[in-house]
């Protein structure tokens, strides 16, 4: 999700952390406080991601534990050089 629109970005996120879930993610529930993680700055992207690990943690417990991936992106600020 882009809340300001723009183009996908392609920088290692601000945030990623592994988040649980169960029953092929019906049971979960979490929230991310962004103004924790950008301050001032604005929410350029947000993702919800099944990432390599979180699919092995998943098979490997037949998906009663199946984790997804919540990554952040923050508005850059500029460089004063």
């Amino acid at each position: 999700m882009r809340p300001y629109g723009g183009t996908k970005e392609k920088r290692a996120p601000d945030y990623s952390d592994s988040k649980d879930y169960y029953f092929w993610g019906l049971m979960g529930e979490h929230e991310i406080d962004t103004s924790d993680i950008c301050g001032d700055r604005r929410v350029e992207q947000m993702q919800a991601v099944i990432t390599s690990s979180d699919w092995i943690r998943g098979v490997c417990t037949l998906f009663i534990y199946a984790p997804r991936t919540a990554k952040v992106w923050c508005e850059e600020l500029p460089n004063y050089e």
